[in-house]
């Protein structure tokens, strides 16, 4: 988990007061099983890799006085790459269940403030945030044989929430509030030629986007005569769940799922 905080309050005949505030997280987490790998179990196998992160940023502003303006901002950015690799000429032979799976969980929450009061007041919150992830599971040439075969990539949850507050009070205030939210998500399974994907009573070839959650609040209050008020949300989306089985890639099952769900 990544997160930054921040407080400013200014007073005085003429105030200006800023913050500012910016938290990061860029991750990865990976599983693979290289060329020449011979696995034989009498239960079940998993091959996974599971990634759960976080962002939260704060930041509360304010100033008071005759002539009053006020700023704060927040910046988020949350990347991260999770994925499951089985090379060409592996084998894993089970006489249980086999599962291989690459799974993601994603929390960004952002919370930007700011309160101005005074002659003239101008207050000014702007919060922006961006999400950029990707999860993959990829069978190469790769023979896998069990029970049942699952073969998945999953985002299990992803979930935003930018709230941006900014209030005016004074003759002629001013108050604008601006949050911003971009994310970009692929959940993608691939199987590739000469895999071979054997399961006794099913297959499942998955992926999927459980959860998608975003928000995107921004408000702007103003009390006063003749006060100016602006509130602007962007809330873009761009989710891609794909499977691919490619030409030359074999499936023997008595059941078989194939699901892409968003």
């Amino acid at each position: 988990i990544a997160e930054a905080f921040a407080d400013s309050v200014s007073g005085g005949a003429i105030a200006v007061g800023s913050i500012s505030v910016d938290a990061s997280l860029d991750t990865s987490a990976s599983a693979r099983l290289a060329t020449g790998a011979d696995i034989t179990t009498d239960g079940d196998f998993t091959l996974r890799a599971e990634s759960d992160n976080a962002t939260d940023t704060d930041a509360d502003g304010g100033s008071g006085s005759l002539i009053d303006i006020a700023f704060a901002e927040g910046d988020s950015t949350l990347v991260d790459v999770t994925s499951v690799t089985i090379d060409s000429g592996v084998t894993v032979v089970a006489d249980g269940a086999v599962l291989v799976e690459s799974l993601q969980s994603l929390d960004l929450e952002m919370d930007v403030s700011v309160d101005s009061g005074g002659l003239g007041a101008h207050a000014d919150a702007d919060g922006a945030a961006t999400i950029t992830t990707d999860v993959t599971t990829d069978i190469d040439g790769a023979t896998l044989e069990g029970s049942t075969v699952t073969v998945l990539a999953r985002v299990e949850e992803l979930y935003a929430d930018l709230d941006v507050v900014s209030e005016a009070d004074a003759l002629g205030a001013d108050s604008d509030a601006t949050a911003a939210l971009d994310t970009t998500s692929t959940a993608t399974t691939t199987v590739r030629t000469d895999a071979n994907l054997n399961g006794a009573t099913k297959v499942t070839i998955g992926a999927y986007h459980d959860v998608i959650d975003t928000t995107v609040t921004p408000d702007a209050t103003t009390n006063g005569l003749g006060a100016d008020t602006d509130g602007t949300a962007t809330n873009n989306l761009d989710i891609t769940t794909a499977i691919e089985t490619k030409s030359g890639s074999t499936i023997r099952t008595r059941d078989l799922l194939v699901e892409s769900v968003a």
